[in-house]
Formats: structure tokens, sequence, C-alpha cells
């Protein structure tokens, strides 16, 4: 799951997904606190961070 809120990572866990949160969405909190599997900062990021979770 992609997203940017705790309502994400929340929603993310419980659904048992893994997470990957944008650093440039809506957070209140800081995203690095909300449990990501991976952090991106821009959309380009993101088929990579998908790449290293499966190889995880």
């Amino acid at each position: 799951m992609i997203g940017d809120t705790i309502t994400d990572a929340n929603a993310a866990k419980n659904a048992g997904l893994p997470l990957i949160l944008v650093d440039f969405g809506y957070s209140a909190e800081p995203v690095s606190q909300l449990g990501a599997d991976r952090i991106v900062s821009h959309f380009s990021q993101v088929p990579r961070a998908i790449g290293e979770i499966l190889a995880s």
C-alpha cells in the first residue's frame, strides 16, 4: 500500500500489507515514525521501493 498518513499506515497494518509512505503528503506526524517498510520522496522512487520490498 502507498500512503501518507497514520490512517494509511494503520490500514496497511490491519490488512497485512507492506507499506510505502511518501514524505510529501498531508501527515501531521513525521512519516519516519509511522512504521513504513519504505519512505519515498518522489513518485519516481516507488518502483524501486516495491522491488526492494519484494526482494526482502
